[in-house]
């Protein structure tokens, strides 16, 4: 049995025509368009997860998930198309967000 992490992506102006790249223990595992969801099945274990698209990242999320457990993140441009011109130079890791949603579970 595997663990289950489940990215959504809300709409929004920015970065609206592009899909952002979900990295887990840095393995590109899927990319994520606006207004969807992703669903990765992986081992239960301990796993590092961001976001990139272009030069640019986000944060880091780690996760302790058993074998059953399931752990759902947000993944967005908390900076609107404005402040994410000023960011794509001044510190592009901090570029796209990621946001566990409260209630995942890591365990059966």
């Amino acid at each position: 049995m595997s663990a289950r992490i489940i990215f959504y992506r809300a709409g929004g102006w920015t970065d609206r025509a592009r899909a952002y790249k979900l990295m887990i223990d840095g393995e590109e595992c899927g990319r994520i368009k606006r207004n969807s969801s992703l669903a990765v099945d992986l081992p239960a274990g301990r796993h590092r997860i961001t976001a990139r698209i272009d030069w640019c990242s986000g944060n880091v999320v780690t996760v302790d998930l058993d074998e059953g457990g399931m752990v759902e993140i947000d993944v967005s441009n908390p900076h609107g198309p404005w402040r994410s011109q000023f960011v794509l130079t001044s510190t592009p890791d901090t570029y796209l967000a990621l946001t566990p949603r409260a209630g995942g579970k890591t365990g059966p």
